[in-house]
């Protein structure tokens, strides 16, 4: 029993994974279906999305924060966890954490990032929470306010994290607190 609800668990991320790389560049689950209506063309007669920093939203591609950062982060009551993120050019963002594994399960959060300042900026992430690995009925929702400062120097990143949890119909559960610091990830380091 066990081993299925692993596989489940492991199928639906996928899955979920899969949709949200994909549907960036006008693929829906119909068309993983199906297949996309050019794969019989010749490969100079496809249709090619534009390349990201050519599409009007890249407009954040040189600032600093764009990158993927892993740190530490501690709750109100003392607890750590670990955390990824990823702050993208066109000032969206993904984000998941070690504490996603506690139930209610949760999917890794996205959402938009937005400098305020020399160094400083807001993000705004929210993802959806299940009951649990052997029962995936949907619990609710999560949303994190984060306020960052960024040292250019250093690449550290120091954040103040706002938790509200709603349940399945919107209305707030509760809400917390947390603090964290995250480093840079540096490809080949």
């Amino acid at each position: 029993m066990k081993t299925n609800t692993y596989r489940k668990t492991l199928l639906a991320t996928g899955l979920l994974t899969l949709a949200l790389c994909l549907s960036p560049l006008g693929v829906s689950g119909s068309d993983l279906a199906s297949g996309p209506a050019d794969w019989g063309q010749e490969p100079e007669t496809r249709q090619v999305p534009p390349a990201a920093d050519t599409l009007p939203q890249a407009k954040n591609k040189t600032d600093a924060l764009v990158g993927s950062f892993i740190g530490t982060g501690t709750r109100s009551d003392g607890s750590k966890y670990v955390f990824l993120e990823a702050f993208h050019a066109d000032g969206t963002c993904t984000t998941n954490s070690t504490l996603d594994f506690e139930p209610p399960l949760a999917t890794p959060s996205y959402g938009a990032w937005k400098k305020t300042g020399t160094g400083t900026y807001v993000v705004t992430v929210t993802g959806a929470l299940v009951n649990s690995p052997a029962d995936f009925s949907f619990f609710g929702t999560y949303k994190l306010t984060i306020t960052l400062k960024l040292d250019e120097k250093t690449d550290a990143l120091n954040q103040d994290i706002k938790v509200e949890v709603f349940d399945a119909t919107g209305k707030a559960l509760f809400s917390d607190a947390a603090t964290g610091t995250a480093k840079r990830i540096v490809a080949g380091s």
